[in-house]
């Protein structure tokens, strides 16, 4: 048995992705800007730990 109308199911699932592609095109976006934010050397970015690490060994060379 089905306690749930069936159109509100389709007013869930709609919502669900409209939220799904805010977050998404907001990380693409965030994403962008930290690719060129890495290009400039006067502004910090946020780097993965594995990044980092490769840059350490680039230092040390």
């Amino acid at each position: 048995m089905s306690f749930i109308s069936h159109s509100a199911v389709i007013r869930a699932v709609s919502e669900v992705f409209v939220a799904i592609e805010t977050v998404s095109g907001f990380w693409k976006k965030f994403h962008m800007e930290n690719q060129k934010r890495k290009l400039d050397p006067f502004t910090p970015a946020m780097r993965s730990k594995g990044e980092k690490a490769r840059n350490r060994q680039k230092r040390i060379k």
